[in-house]
């Protein structure tokens, strides 16, 4: 229920990231060095993998979950629930880390 409620939010602060931040990294990129290019790319492949694996996690996994528990099913999906769940928590602290290290990086 907590993960419901609060599901908003988590896409919400995404779309809103990613709509700010693309204008905004787009004049750095055009005149960013190497290095800038390259740890952009970096977080552009981690944020879609973070999008990614909180989609599979929210509409794979934890529906399948829900269904086994509530059928009474050897519960076969808590371990991958459980492990895109601490993957996506590691998404979520490396990415922004990544955009402090663009900062750093912008020309």
């Amino acid at each position: 229920a907590i993960g419901l409620r609060w599901r908003p939010l988590g896409y919400g602060s995404l779309a809103v990231l990613f709509l700010t931040g693309v204008p905004l990294a787009q004049h750095d990129y055009e005149q960013g060095t190497p290095p800038f290019q390259t740890v952009f790319w970096v977080k552009v492949a981690l944020s879609a993998a973070l999008v990614a694996a909180s989609y599979v996690h929210n509409f794979v996994f934890g529906p399948r979950l829900q269904a086994q528990i509530r059928t009474g099913q050897p519960q076969s999906a808590r371990t991958p629930l459980f492990v895109i769940g601490y993957l996506s928590l590691a998404l979520t602290v490396v990415v922004p880390v990544l955009g402090a290290v663009l900062a750093d990086l912008a020309p």
